[in-house]
C-alpha cells in the first residue's frame, strides 16, 4: 500500500472493538538514533487516536528490550 523511509504500510483486515468494526493497517518500521536501534510492527485503525497493537524490539549497548502491547477492550462514549 505504501512505504517511506524506514516504514511500510499494508492493509491488515478488520477488528471489532466497543461493538464497532474498524479497518486496520499494519505499519512495519525500523530505525536508529545514536547507538540505539529499534524495529517492530504497529497495528492502527485510522479512526482511533491510539494504536491497536505494538510489537517492538529495542536494542542499545549492553541491553535489549522486547515490547508487546495490545488493546483487547475499549469503551467509547459520545461527548456532548
Amino acid at each position: 500500500m505504501g512505504s517511506g523511509k524506514g516504514y511500510t504500510v499494508q492493509p491488515a483486515g478488520s477488528m471489532k472493538l466497543a461493538g464497532m468494526d474498524f479497518q486496520v493497517y499494519s505499519v512495519k518500521w525500523s530505525g536508529s538514533l545514536l547507538e540505539m536501534s529499534a524495529n517492530g510492527e504497529t497495528v492502527v485503525a485510522p479512526q482511533l487516536p491510539i494504536p491497536v497493537e505494538i510489537t517492538a524490539s529495542i536494542a542499545y549497548p549492553g541491553e535489549a528490550l522486547y515490547v508487546h502491547v495490545k488493546v483487547t477492550g475499549l469503551r467509547l462514549e459520545r461527548s456532548s
